[in-house]
């Protein structure tokens, strides 16, 4: 997403946190916002079609940027940091309390 930003297409292994929706979202739109290569081969390629490819590259690139814009805010997403700083808080409180 970080790439996104700056209209770059990303080319990135198919590991979490790029393969799987997290809280229900893509991060990575497999051949519109970039490509998820699983071997060496797929690097490749995908690396050499977006060097090759000034149109796809920028349209890739664009599209990312948007997709990013209109989904991953942290306006919009704001909450999940909240409760995972309250529980850590919360946690830590609890501890020390414990602790006492």
């Amino acid at each position: 997403m970080e790439y996104s930003s700056y209209k770059i297409p990303t080319v990135a292994s198919k590991v979490y946190p790029y393969f799987e929706d997290i809280i229900g979202k893509k991060t990575i739109q497999q051949g519109k916002t970039g490509y998820l290569a699983k071997t060496t081969k797929d690097w490749v390629k995908y690396i050499e079609l977006l060097i090759s490819n000034s149109q796809l590259r920028d349209e890739m690139g664009k599209n990312a940027y948007n997709f990013v814009k209109e989904n991953w805010q942290m306006k919009d997403n704001y909450y999940l940091y909240e409760d995972l700083f309250e529980s850590i808080i919360c946690s830590s409180t609890t501890q020390l309390i414990k602790t006492e």
